[in-house]
């Protein structure tokens, strides 16, 4: 076979490979795992217009440490309990597919239709089958109502198998479950998680008394918010004399009604208070479980405050203070009377707003916690009719929250650019325009050098440089969002190590027009975005929530964070050009161009030193925040060690190419293996579970690292049979023979041979 053909089938080859990847990725970005043929029936379904959706959307809540948007709330929860962004079922002989929002707007506003949703994804039918369930699929979604025989068998296993844990690990701390061992514990948090949401508005149905009574003024006497209002008298007569039994009944109906919405949506923002103190005088803040932080300032007069045995802040004086947990004891040590204001700091939900309220120190709070309740109870009735009617009460709470917001200190607009960051879904755009570049690259190895070989290579470009626009514009819009860095957890590092790596692979290409950096830079952009939307999928968290105390600094952000997650970036830049050189020479691409072996090898080498500076000057940087911290440079942590072990990986290759023991090959090799490096410290010390550096420690990545690992090793295996095979090759050519009575140059048979 001649060497056309064989460089004909390589490309066919590799053309054919891009195709089926490409698809890959597109059917695994899009897939909702369904694993049934047919979707489950849901009786009695109808649609939210799009009016009720777009109000939903905005509205305020609070979760993960922020006030987000109730659509954010609403598809991470449905990612963590559905494993999709989308449901999909048969309603009235119709294919149903809903988004996030109307999702939580059927579990919050109609309950009865919410629990015949697939709502739970079960990845290990096992679970199911040892509590006594029929299954079909060893993956399978499944409604409330179809689990709900099962739940207290669930639990008690559950249950069971923490108290076992627990006991392992006192007689060795370092205890883990085996991998193939089946863990319910995790499907009864979601559960629980979902019932506290299904209760949110249990409140809504009322109280057991007449329908008909009514106060003078006409207000319904069977609604919670009426007998919160109560409350206070209630109490007040509860503790001068015995109650009767059907008033205790009362209290203790409406306590359980709001109780049960204590694991609901917080979406009731804190009240605030205000305390005149006299000279001498002594209040206590309670805080607790459930009010965790609050801000206490004093307006006028001179107090301290004490906790334990402490004094915080001696005197305080128009100045805020932010205490987590326990309770305050604030006294006036001032001669004239001084006035506190007490502002909480956390949204609640109904039951657990109802426990703040009754440890409270502002009896006004019953008032304003019976006007928010009698809003949402007005709002619950409401879907009973026209569905215009409960928007626009929908639309007057998104406002009323909007503007308490507002004087809490959230940002004007900011809920809806995060509403509208996800609607413009910049990632998954990117993510598609990269898989259309790839497409064209793909076809233009085909022919490169012939004329619609030149226009697929613009539209290759083109089609890249659209991707990248809308990555970087996702960026720089959380960036806006977080108002921070565009680094700080583990999702972050991704589009911004592909995004740095697409932009310099352009830049290379822009400067050598081989078209080699281009296909790189495109496979990077499209690799890179694929991870960020499928990690999002497995991790199910929210990653724009506040960062850890230790991490919200700007500048170390800025500077430590940023500059070692370039050093990644160079590193994975460099396995992948050295991918490409050995591919090319595996399927005969490279047509024995020695230019080209060198543009890669000069390329490789290049961006090694790019890695060592940018890996080197981030680990020294990082050592100075340590310092900064925790008082010391270094304490053999594992992501320190992680670090250095690129920089000392990055300093082998490079003395040994210089001392002559690493050529073409060698450099190819070593810099394939310095990927597994640079994904260890990237990704492997986060799944060892210890350090002061594991923050994204994620359930079922384990085996994709493994996995990516193994798939290195292999190619530098690879790499280095086809080396040996080629220096071998080499030895056995026999030298040219040269005519008789030819002139021979010196040393020109040696070169040749």
């Amino acid at each position: 076979m001649s060497k056309r053909s064989v460089n004909g089938a390589a490309r066919w080859t590799g053309f054919v490979l891009a195709i089926v990847a490409t698809a890959w990725i597109a059917v695994v970005t899009n897939r909702d795992g369904y694993s049934r043929e047919e979707y489950q029936q849901v009786d009695g379904y109808s649609k939210w217009n799009d009016e009720t959706v777009k109000i939903a959307k905005g509205i305020p809540v609070q979760d993960g440490g922020r006030v987000k948007p109730f659509e954010t709330r609403a598809q991470f929860l449905m990612l963590k309990l559905h494993g999709a962004r989308k449901m999909k079922f048969v309603s009235g002989g119709q294919e149903i597919s809903i988004g996030p929002t109307e999702w939580l707007l059927d579990i919050l506003f109609r309950p009865e239709i919410a629990l015949k949703m697939p709502t739970f994804r079960v990845d290990d039918s096992e679970l199911l089958e040892k509590v006594g369930m029929e299954v079909e699929n060893r993956r399978d979604r499944y409604s409330y109502l179809q689990l709900e025989p099962y739940l207290q068998e669930l639990g008690k296993r559950a249950g069971d198998l923490q108290k076992e844990i627990q006991a392992k690990m006192q007689v060795d701390p370092d205890f883990k479950l085996a991998g193939g061992e089946s863990d319910p514990r995790a499907l009864a948090r979601k559960i629980m998680e979902y019932q506290g949401m299904l209760a949110s508005n249990d409140f809504s149905k009322g109280v057991t008394l007449d329908a008909s009574a009514e106060t003078a003024d006409g207000e319904q006497m069977n609604t919670v918010s009426y007998w919160v209002k109560a409350m206070p008298v209630l109490a007040a007569a509860l503790r001068q004399q015995e109650v009767p039994e059907h008033v205790q009944k009362l209290i203790n109906e409406v306590s359980f009604r709001l109780g049960r919405g204590e694991g609901g949506i917080e979406w009731l923002p804190p009240y605030e208070a205000s305390v005149v103190l006299a000279p001498g005088a002594e209040a206590t803040i309670h805080s607790g479980e459930v009010v965790k932080t609050f801000k206490v300032t004093c307006e006028s007069g001179k107090v301290e405050m004490f906790e334990g045995s402490s004094t915080l802040g001696s005197p305080m004086v128009g100045e805020g203070v932010n205490y987590p947990g326990a309770e305050l004891v604030v006294k006036n040590t001032g001669e004239e009377s001084a006035t506190l204001k007490i502002q909480g700091r956390e949204w609640m939900s109904a039951g657990n707003r109802l426990a703040e309220v009754s440890r409270g120190l502002d009896i006004t709070h019953w008032e304003r916690l019976s006007n928010d309740l009698k809003t949402l109870e007005d709002l619950c009735a409401s879907v009973e009719g026209k569905e215009s009617e409960f928007a626009e009460k929908l639309d007057e709470w998104r406002e009323e929250l909007v503007v308490r917001a507002g004087n809490l200190g959230e940002k004007e607009g900011k809920l809806e650019s995060e509403v509208t960051y996800y609607e413009k879904n910049y990632f998954v755009r990117g993510l598609v325009w990269f898989v259309f570049a790839f497409v064209v690259a793909a076809v233009s190895w085909l022919a490169p050098a012939s004329g619609w070989g030149k226009w697929t290579y613009r539209l290759t470009w083109v089609l890249g440089m659209l991707g990248t626009v809308y990555l970087i514009w996702g960026i720089v819009h959380r960036c806006i969002l977080m108002e921070r860095p565009p680094v700080g957890n583990l999702y972050d590092t991704i589009p911004f190590i592909a995004g740095g790596g697409v932009l310099v692979l352009f830049l290379l290409e822009a400067v050598t027009r081989r078209r080699i950096a281009l296909g790189a830079a495109i496979a990077v952009g499209l690799l890179g975005l694929f991870l960020a939307r499928a990690f999002e999928g497995v991790d199910a968290q929210d990653h724009m929530d506040p960062l850890r105390a230790v991490l919200r600094s700007n500048f170390w952000l800025s500077t430590h964070v940023i500059i070692i997650t370039l050093g990644y970036s160079g590193g994975l830049i460099a396995a992948a050009m050295s991918h490409v050189f050995i591919y090319a020479k595996a399927f005969g691409l490279d047509r024995n161009d020695r230019s080209l072996s060198r543009f890669l090898t000069r390329s490789v080498y290049g961006l090694v030193c790019f890695t060592l500076f940018f890996s080197l000057v981030g680990t020294v940087l990082g050592g100075i925040w340590a310092n900064d911290s925790w008082g010391r440079f270094w304490g053999w942590d594992p992501k320190e060690n992680g670090a250095m072990l690129i920089v000392l990986w990055c300093l082998i290759i490079l003395h040994a190419r210089m001392g002559g023991y690493l050529k073409e090959w060698g450099i190819h090799i070593a810099s394939v293996l310095g990927a597994i490096v640079v994904a260890f410290s990237w990704w492997g010390v986060n799944l060892l579970g210890t350090g002061l550096h594991s923050y994204g420690f994620t359930e079922g990545i384990g085996g994709a690292v493994r996995m990516f690992y193994i798939f290195e090793f292999v190619v530098a295996l690879g790499g280095t049979g086809l080396a040996i095979w080629e220096k071998t090759s080499r030895r056995r050519k026999p030298a040219r023979k040269w005519p008789e009575g030819s002139e021979q140059v010196p040393g020109e048979q040696k070169a040749l041979g």
